[in-house]
């Protein structure tokens, strides 16, 4: 039996084995947060916590500016220029770029950093630094990132994992000392990504070199893929809206600790999440590798179907063990917010849904089945905030961001189908999330209502729903993907 499945790994294309690699190293963030996260909440206060997650919300939305799409454009003349020096001069471009645009962000803000944490965070302690250190890990943050897509771009899986095990390890590192050794509060966990990103930026000089200079940028080079990468900014703003503004929402309509309680709840779904992003991130490659087979449409639609019933399970076991997890990794003070991590735990499956469905668009050579997804669902998650977070607060807020990604979710799968038909089964799509919605608010409400016996039976039961509903489903997903990659 091992001895087949071995030889079965074997036939996988090599593009899904590297894809592998790179949702181990695609999830490494995600890790990282959820390990600092019993840090950050007995070191720091909740409003500090909120004021952490406030600054991550600006800084990703800084770094969606600041990249401004040169990532794509970068992979596209990668492959369009095979000469080595025109590559050089396309990875320096895009370093040139990203280093001036990052700079003009940050040099402001380092100045200003007094009247912005007013206006953003209020009387926090530690705040003016915390906001200059933020501001400082735009440009630290650049040479990491670049030398990952190098390596990625080379096809060179095992030192782009490297890459990203050592820049996460060095976040870990950096942050325990800035916080808890040397007791910098909220300050130390910018401080701590800050001196991680320096430290494997001057690792990647010494080990790369030139790839990593601007010295080779050219200004022609810089026009061409701003021309190319400019119309992605937009929807990078919109999938910002939807997967972190809530923040700042929940800032504007309730207080700081607010915001911290709703930190820890999104950093624990985020960090739930890291199942369903390797499945993401190593799912594209193989997709596309089988996209020639005679069933491989057949192959796409199970898949998604198998993937909404394991998201299901997950966020059933978190109901079932949430609260064990958030007790875990925070304080007293983060608990009763089992109902509110349940609904972002489902938003983190919706989520994964677009990346399932983009296939057939990939395949088709266009992106604007994303780009309208995004865009309804910043509109649905703003609507949603403003209307809920003021008489719900962090409930309201969760509820925004599961519907956002629900509508994600569903106009993806709408377009993407237009456009490249693949013949995704809709009623049995619906069946697999009736039963996932039923069976996470039974045991939501089991845990949080019932106590003993009746709380275990109750999971019993809900837990023998799941393996009755889907059984089947997950075995004949098996049965078809193993025909396609054995064939």
């Amino acid at each position: 039996m091992i001895s087949e499945r071995l030889r079965s790994l074997a036939k996988v294309p090599a593009v899904a084995r590297e894809g592998a690699v790179y949702a181990i190293a695609g999830t490494l963030n995600r890790a990282a947060g959820l390990i600092l996260l019993p840090l950050y909440t007995h070191r720091l206060t909740e409003a500090e916590v909120g004021a952490y997650g406030v600054l991550i919300s600006i800084v990703l939305l800084f770094q969606i500016v600041t990249i401004t799409g040169m990532d794509s454009a970068t992979a596209r003349w990668f492959f369009h220029k095979q000469d080595s020096q025109e590559r050089l001069a396309t990875f320096s471009s895009w370093i040139l770029w990203q280093g001036v645009a990052s700079a003009l962000v940050a040099v402001p803000a380092i100045v200003l950093a007094p009247l912005i944490s007013k206006l953003l965070i209020g009387e926090v302690s530690g705040a003016d630094d915390a906001v200059r250190f933020a501001a400082m890990t735009l440009i630290s943050g650049i040479v990491p990132n670049t030398l990952f897509n190098w390596f990625r771009l080379h096809r060179r899986p095992v030192a782009a994992g490297i890459t990203a095990t050592s820049q996460a390890l060095a976040v870990a590192l950096a942050s325990i000392l800035a916080i808890q050794v040397f007791d910098l509060g909220l300050p130390g966990v910018f401080i701590g990504q800050f001196a991680a990103g320096l430290m494997v930026t001057l690792i990647a000089l010494v080990l790369e070199g030139d790839p990593m200079m601007p010295f080779r940028a050219r200004q022609e080079r810089i026009r061409e893929m701003l021309k190319f990468a400019l119309p992605l900014v937009p929807a990078g703003a919109a999938f910002w809206i939807v997967g972190v503004a809530d923040r700042l929402f929940l800032r504007a309509f309730s207080d700081m600790d607010q915001v911290g309680r709703y930190q820890v709840v999104a950093t624990v779904a985020a960090g739930v999440g890291l199942f369903t992003q390797a499945f993401q991130l190593s799912w594209g490659p193989a997709a596309l590798s089988i996209q020639e087979r005679p069933n491989a449409r057949r192959v796409y639609s199970s898949v998604l179907s198998g993937y909404m019933a394991g998201g299901g399970i997950i966020c059933f076991l978190t109901a079932a063990f949430g609260s064990i997890v958030v007790a875990v990794v925070a304080n007293d003070q983060y608990s009763g917010l089992l109902a509110p991590l349940v609904i972002l735990t489902g938003s983190v499956v919706f989520q994964g849904v677009l990346a399932i469905v983009s296939v057939g668009p990939t395949i088709a050579g266009t992106s604007r089945p994303t780009l309208e997804a995004v865009s309804a669902a910043a509109v649905v998650n703003t609507a949603l905030n403003l209307a809920l977070i003021p008489p719900w607060g962090l409930l309201g807020a969760s509820w925004a961001t599961c519907a956002g990604m629900l509508t994600l979710a569903a106009v993806g799968l709408w377009r993407s189908e237009q456009v490249w038909h693949v013949g995704y089964r809709v009623k049995e799509l619906l069946f697999v999330m009736l039963v996932c919605a039923v069976v996470a608010a039974g045991a939501t409400y089991s845990v949080e209502q019932l106590g003993g016996f009746p709380r275990v039976g109750a999971l019993v039961v809900l837990a023998g729903v799941l393996v009755g509903a889907f059984g089947p489903l997950i075995r004949s997903l098996r049965t078809q993907f193993s025909g396609v990659i054995g064939s």
